[in-house]
């Protein structure tokens, strides 16, 4: 009985001294797939720069009547220190085609998306901008707004 309760022991605490001898598995949040200025022209959904993004700027697009028909949006991603530009259809008419550009101003590097009748939204690709002024501009059909951030 005794060496039966000896090797149970022994079993136990070597069992226990492999499972604590084991190195932890590091567990990292995804990198993005682009990182500085190899980040213009990328889609930010694409490349993990949406891990921590948001709108930085925002505005109503109106018709010629003073219809509030869409807005443009300038987002900011935290993960990669880009901007794009988004731009949304909010009325119920579908024949207006939808336009979307961002545009780094300090050397014009900017990229520009369309969307045909029936589109709710664009969006553009990245410029990197982490201390450069982003100008974003958006249409549905003729009408449209530009901001910046």
């Amino acid at each position: 009985m005794f060496r039966t309760t000896v090797r149970m022991l022994f079993a136990v605490l070597f069992a226990a001294a492999v499972c604590i001898g084991q190195p932890a598995q590091a567990t990292q949040a995804a990198s993005p797939g682009c990182s500085g200025y190899g980040c213009d022209g990328k889609y930010a959904y694409s490349v993990g720069c949406t891990v921590s993004y948001r709108v930085v700027n925002m505005s109503y697009i109106y018709d010629g009547a003073g219809n509030n028909i869409g807005y443009v949006q300038l987002w900011w991603s935290d993960t990669c220190q880009t901007n794009w530009a988004r731009v949304v259809r909010t009325t119920s008419y579908t024949g207006y085609s939808l336009y979307a550009s961002a545009i780094r101003l300090t050397d014009g590097v900017g990229y520009g998306a369309s969307g045909g009748p029936g589109s709710s939204d664009v969006r553009t690709l990245m410029v990197y901008a982490p201390v450069a002024i982003v100008q974003a501009c958006g249409f549905i059909g003729s009408y449209g707004a530009c901001i910046s951030g």
